[in-house]
């Protein structure tokens, strides 16, 4: 299923002297196949072990709040929903089991009906020893006079939207029919939905608890006479009134008669085909056999070379998070310690050096293969050439599981002779040693096959790149304007972002600078990133750079939408890219590029359309479309609307990190 947006669920269970089965209904919340969600967990004066039950779960996503008082339940529910941030709110009691696919076929249903604001499910009752004493279905009621005569949900089995139920809070005065006041209250103002499906084990003891059970027929007495009338007629008001004394009189009876587990199955309905029947018993032998000890998640170590990589997967992380526990693996720096904070997730520094170094590179494998033996993580995500490499051969020495290369770039692309071949083998060990080879983007994944890097059939996650484009972010009408000294409102703008190397073009592109300058007047180019010593530009480029007064370098920003924000047309002559994502974070600003006709980088435009295709290394065909791009004013105004719209078609962040949650849920995890 597709959730858009993966909305948080908020679930909550409130405790009051739960400790034979708390352990048992956490699990399953746990076992979720839909794991975006908080756990708030409400005492309500426990005086058993609940609470220590309940606390020795050690999830970042469960909350125990414990206060030490008797409040009731419908104050502890009222508790949980103010609490709640998720965006849909699911009840359950402490001694029901979840089905394992519960949440993910609730929030399916409300992500398809927007107008519904609670829908319940059918439940399998059980009783104290999980055996089965059949079902209940929902009774889709729609009137008040109709909720008057029976329970419109299995209270347990709701889910809704959680502003409805910050709306419409549980009444405290009616003590033991919280719910079915609540549905009688808003029934007819609301949308209430059923799934008939069974979704929850829904406990009910062999015997009554005769004392419980007659209190709560008084309480329901007392709503007929006081509230009933406001619903009904006399007649039918008096008719309830009887029916409750007779079934306090029957409750008697069977307690007497020991007959209680027959007045039981009286109430549910018969679950008369084998085949269901195998199959609930089948969940519940699951379920049955689970300890109290919290459930480990599966552990996934995301490995790059050095710890700027990480910021690509800002955000994404968060999804991951949802099915895995992170640990983050790269070179030490002061970034690494920033992401694992911001995203709070492990972390494990080992240095890992980019270029060939025979023996720090066999001191870091044998640092990454002790690191792996001793955690046993479940998948290893690695990214990066050099760390890839590393990070896969450790992962396949010590059995995990789950090898995953995510392809971002080919340096050998750029290499000749025996370096270049030898780069090749090792993306070629790198890709056999995996399980899973992800390319970023269609023409990467077309390198990888014609080059015969490996025969594996290669995934690509939605239309490709690391982590889309936050198109609200990335919107030029909710960024201000800055001031950038020497840019002049007058000016034509060429920008450049990404690593100053020579496999960038840095230096094709300056070089059509200087002959464009000597026609046109006005002109600047304005450059963002770092100049880096490894494959460096030469030291007349990198002089002229710095002292030119039409260029304006501004090194490496963490924020660069202002400064694309000045730009009429981003220049991104490239020899190799993996996915060109400064081109999509510009367009989505409304700002087209100027972008080398290679794979990998291409897709990210419509040629003629969104941007303007050059060929590789050709400065000709640089100077012309550089010079098109000055002459026609409306020329980057009509590219650059256009870029937005298919951007945020194409490369949506908040629709990538759906489909990243589809790949990884399907394709790791089943």
């Amino acid at each position: 299923m597709i959730y858009s947006d993966i909305p948080l669920v908020t679930i909550g269970i409130p405790v009051y002297n739960s400790e034979k089965f708390l352990a048992q209904a956490i699990n399953s919340v746990l076992r979720q196949s839909y794991s975006y969600f908080e756990l708030i967990i409400t005492d309500d004066g426990s005086t058993d072990a609940s609470v220590s039950i309940a606390q020795s779960f050690k999830d970042d996503r469960i909350k125990v709040i414990v206060d030490g008082q008797n409040r009731g339940i419908s104050y502890r529910l009222n508790q949980q929903i103010e609490l709640a941030n998720g965006f849909f709110f699911a009840r359950m009691d402490a001694d029901d089991i979840m089905h394992p696919k519960r949440i993910e076929e609730q929030v399916g249903f409300m992500m398809k009906h927007p107008q519904t604001d609670i829908v319940g499910t059918a439940v399998c009752v059980i009783d104290d020893n999980n055996e089965i004493l059949g079902y209940r279905k929902a009774s889709h009621k729609k009137t008040q006079a109709e909720a008057l005569q029976g329970a419109v949900f299995v209270h347990p089995s709701v889910l809704g939207r959680t502003s409805w139920f910050k709306q419409h809070l549980y009444k405290e005065e009616f003590i033991g029919m919280e719910d079915y006041e609540l549905w009688i209250r808003t029934i007819e103002k609301s949308s209430f939905a059923y799934i008939d499906d069974i979704l929850l084990f829904y406990r009910d003891p062999l015997k009554f608890k005769l004392k419980t059970y007659l209190f709560r027929q008084k309480q329901l007495r007392n709503f007929f006479r006081n509230e009933g009338k406001k619903y009904e007629t006399s007649y039918v008001v008096n008719k309830l009134v009887l029916i409750s004394y007779l079934k306090g009189v029957i409750a008697r009876l069977s307690s007497i008669l020991n007959v209680d587990k027959s007045v039981i199955k009286k109430r549910n309905i018969h679950i008369e085909t084998y085949e269901v029947e195998k199959k609930l018993q089948h969940i519940l032998s699951f379920y049955k056999n689970i300890k109290s000890q919290r459930i480990m998640r599966n552990k996934m170590f995301i490995t790059s070379t050095v710890p700027q990589f990480f910021l690509f997967f800002k955000g994404q992380i968060n999804v991951l998070k949802n099915l895995f526990d992170i640990t983050l693996v790269s070179s030490a720096g002061e970034q690494l310690d920033q992401i694992a904070s911001i995203h709070k997730v492990d972390k494990c520094a080992i240095e890992i050096e980019r270029e060939i170094s025979i023996l720090k590179d066999f001191k870091s494998l044998f640092s990454l293969i002790t690191l792996f033996y001793k955690q046993k993580p479940f998948v290893v995500l690695a990214n990066s050439p050099k760390a890839s490499l590393l990070s896969i051969i450790a992962a396949y020495l010590t059995n995990v599981l789950h090898r995953i290369y995510y392809v971002h770039g080919l340096r050998y692309q750029t290499t000749k002779g025996f370096k270049r071949k030898l780069l090749m083998f090792m993306e070629r060990i790198t890709c056999l040693l995996a399980t899973e080879v992800i390319a970023v983007s269609y023409g990467m994944k077309k390198i990888l096959l014609e080059d015969k890097i490996t025969r594996k059939d290669v995934s690509i996650i939605w239309n490709g790149s690391v982590n889309g484009v936050d198109t609200d972010f990335f919107n030029r009408d909710k960024v201000e304007d800055i001031y950038v000294k020497n840019i002049s409102p007058n000016d034509f703008v060429f920008g450049f972002i990404g690593r100053i190397v020579k496999d960038k073009g840095i230096e094709e592109l300056i070089n059509v600078f200087k002959k464009i300058k000597n026609i046109h007047n006005n002109i600047k180019l304005l450059i963002l990133g770092e100049i880096e010593l490894h494959n460096s530009i030469s030291k007349s480029t990198q002089e002229y750079i710095l002292t030119d007064k039409d260029i304006i370098y501004v090194g490496r920003q963490s924020d660069v939408r202002p400064f694309i924000k000045k730009m009429n047309i981003l220049v991104l002559p490239t020899h190799r890219e993996g996915f060109g994502m400064v081109v999509i974070e510009a367009g989505a600003m409304e700002v087209p590029a100027i972008v080398t006709n290679i794979h990998g980088c291409s897709e990210t435009i419509e040629d003629n359309k969104t941007g303007l295709l050059i060929n590789l290394k050709d400065e000709s065909d640089l100077y012309s479309k550089m010079l098109s791009a000055i002459e026609n004013k409306n020329l980057c105004t009509t590219l650059g609307k256009n870029a937005r719209e298919r951007i945020s078609k194409m490369y949506n962040q908040k629709q990538l990190w759906e489909e990243v949650y589809k790949f990884y849920s399907n394709k790791i995890l089943n």
